[in-house]
């Protein structure tokens, strides 16, 4: 098995010394890449393309929200690293956007080196499985809804898109398309309806379904990805020039399945 890639960033020096030996020392992990600032993270992922990335959230010239941000959002990088925070910040507030954001694991410090390790590997063997899985859908014929099972067709729209499988929107967008699909009128009341629904399943709230499922359309839109966009959903000047509301999105993606579905059946 190949050693996992990883680059660390924090702006506490012996920190950041003691845990790059602690990677270095370990047969399984390959130091990348250790920065004290958010602008060199943001290099080394760009350049170095780790797996895994841990990272502190107070730091110069850029935080690590800001870091996660820019890796989603921005052209240029190659790879999407999985990320695990360890930060003495303690709020939820802060813990729920990182997680939002696509953090695997929110460390509160002080933490045992040997813990910060495991989250790696674990991360690490996570994502992986994700990423041999989307692959695995973008090999599959287009056709697959027509047998009666929409996650395929589904999550291959999703990854083409380019909303990465491991931000908390992915699932909650693929949740919502798939409960509209068996139950329509849940279009007709996404705040009231839809959001509970998904909340319960994923143990979280409807604020925070709705926040994942507004950044995961951001992150396509923002990425700009216009001619995939358009191969999708076909033409249109609104698409170009405004983002659709979380409910018009899964709308889109509910009609777009219905509809090949009814035409695969009448084949």
């Amino acid at each position: 098995m190949e050693k996992i890639r990883v680059a660390i960033a924090d702006d506490n020096e012996v920190f950041l010394r003691e845990l790059g030996a602690r990677i270095s020392g370990d047969n399984s992990m390959q130091l990348v890449g250790a920065a004290r600032n958010g602008e060199e993270i943001c290099r080394i992922i760009r350049e170095e393309c780790p797996d895994v990335v841990t990272l502190d959230l107070i730091m110069p010239r850029k935080d690590g929200l800001a870091v996660m941000d820019t890796v989603l959002k921005e052209e240029g990088y190659k790879k999407h690293p999985s990320f695990i925070v360890v930060s003495a910040v303690g709020k939820d507030r802060i813990a729920q956007e990182a997680f939002e954001l696509g953090a695997d694991y929110y460390l509160r410090k002080p933490v045992e080196l040997s813990s910060v390790t495991a989250k790696i590997r674990n991360s690490f063997l996570r994502n992986h499985a994700l990423e041999l899985n989307s692959r695995a859908v973008l090999r599959e014929e287009p056709a697959s809804y027509v047998s009666g099972n929409p996650v395929g067709d589904l999550s291959s729209i999703l990854v083409e898109l380019g909303i990465p499988a491991h931000i908390k929107g992915y699932q909650f967008l693929k949740e919502a398309v798939l409960i509209c699909l068996d139950h329509p009128e849940c279009l007709d009341s996404v705040t009231r309806k839809l959001y509970p629904l998904i909340a319960e399943k994923y143990h979280s709230t409807p604020s925070r379904v709705e926040r994942g499922i507004r950044h995961a359309i951001e992150v396509a839109w923002e990425r700009g990805r216009m001619d995939m966009i358009e191969r999708i959903f076909g033409y249109s000047s609104n698409i170009r020039t405004e983002k659709p509301t979380n409910c018009e999105f899964i709308a889109l993606l509910t009609d777009k399945l219905s509809l090949e579905y009814k035409n695969g059946l009448s084949k």
